[in-house]
């Protein structure tokens, strides 16, 4: 499994991938735009094949586009990665969902703003989560819910286990454009953990690795 697929997307016709720590370079996209990302709740619309550098070294944590011919992508080692299509209008959106994006309410943001680009109704976007930390092992502090409990609608769900607190990153997520539009049927979310198949994903807290997974996907 060097590349992961979520089967709503492969049947929409939208190529892409979730890449595992047995991802090959030939299998990565040539022409395939990220940014620097700061775990914040900037979005980046790429209108103009421009050089890919560019937006390398812009910050921000999630892209738009509708360009033929190119891929966005982000980099995650335990965040989620969110890939969003429109089949109305071929556009897609990628989105970095570390707790801190997902308690400034990125995900919801992505939608709104992928809303005002393609014009279209969100009840017609597919999103598919990739592999992340799962709640079976994200454990955090108090600090971290009591971020989300600031802003109404952030989502995060917690759980307590022997006096220590669990998060849900895709459970946030989901809320998130759920309260968008998007629809449950529209969700397909890949049950992977980052932390427990070490033998497959890379994973920051369990490793404390530098390498990173893309995630990618283009416009139809």
């Amino acid at each position: 499994m060097a590349l992961l697929k979520s089967s709503l997307l492969v049947e929409a016709g939208f190529d892409h991938g979730f890449g595992t720590r047995k991802t090959v370079t030939h299998e990565v996209p040539d022409a395939l735009y990220t940014v620097g990302q700061v775990h914040g709740d900037r979005i980046i619309t790429l209108q103009d094949p421009l050089p890919e550098e560019k937006y390398r070294f812009t910050e921000g944590d999630a892209l738009l586009t509708r360009i033929s011919g190119v891929f966005i992508g982000i980099r995650t080692a335990d965040c989620l990665p969110v890939l969003i299509a429109d089949p109305a209008t071929g556009a897609v959106a990628a989105v970095h969902c570390g707790w801190r994006s997902l308690a400034k309410g990125l995900a919801g943001k992505a939608v709104r703003a992928f809303e005002s680009f393609t014009r279209s109704d969100p009840r017609g976007y597919l999103a598919a989560f990739g592999p992340a930390i799962g709640p079976c092992c994200y454990e955090v502090g108090e600090d971290v819910r009591d971020a989300f409990m600031k802003i109404p609608g952030c989502g995060l769900t917690t759980e307590h286990r022997d006096d220590t607190i669990y998060a849900s990153l895709k459970d946030a997520a989901a809320i998130q454009l759920k309260s968008e539009g998007l629809t449950e049927k529209n969700l397909d979310i890949l049950d992977y953990c980052t932390s427990c198949r070490s033998d497959l994903l890379y994973s920051w807290r369990g490793e404390k690795t530098e390498e990173r997974m893309v995630s990618f996907i283009g416009p139809k």
